[in-house]
C-alpha cells in the first residue's frame, strides 16, 4: 500500500479522500485498529491500494432532495442522532420508555440558529 494525496468525486460531487477510511472493503477490529482484508494486513491513516472501492455511505454523504448539504451540518445531525440513540438504550436498560427523537427540520433550524446555512450546493 501507498500513501495517498488524492481525492475522488463521489455522485453528488462532494469531494472524498481516496484512502482506506473511505473503502467498500475495510473491516474495523475492536481494537479499533483498520485491516484490509484483501491484503490480510493492518492499515495505516492514508493508505490506500488499487483495490479501492468508494463505500456506500460515503457514496450517499449530501443526498437530501436535491441539495448538497455541508459536511459539518452532516456531523452535527449525526452527532445528535447518535446521543438520542445513547438515551435510548440506557432508557430500555432501565425499563423505561425511550425518549422521543427529534425531527430533523428541529435539527436542521437548530444548525441554522447557530451556524447559518446548512446548503453547500442546490442542484
Amino acid at each position: 500500500m501507498k500513501e495517498v494525496e488524492n481525492t475522488v468525486l463521489n455522485p453528488c460531487y462532494l469531494r472524498v479522500k481516496k484512502c482506506c477510511a473511505s473503502c467498500i472493503h475495510k473491516q474495523i477490529k475492536n481494537d479499533g485498529s483498520r485491516v484490509c482484508p484483501l491484503n490480510d494486513k493492518y492499515v495505516e491513516p492514508n493508505e490506500v491500494c488499487e483495490n479501492w472501492a468508494m463505500d456506500y455511505n460515503t457514496s450517499q454523504a449530501g443526498v437530501c432532495r436535491g441539495r448538497i448539504h455541508q459536511k459539518e451540518y452532516l456531523m452535527f445531525a449525526l452527532a445528535i442522532r447518535l446521543g438520542e440513540g445513547v438515551e435510548a438504550l440506557r432508557a430500555k436498560k432501565k425499563g423505561e420508555p425511550a425518549p422521543e427523537s427529534r425531527t430533523i427540520e428541529s435539527i436542521r433550524r437548530e444548525y441554522e440558529t447557530d451556524y447559518g446555512t446548512t446548503i453547500l450546493l442546490d442542484i
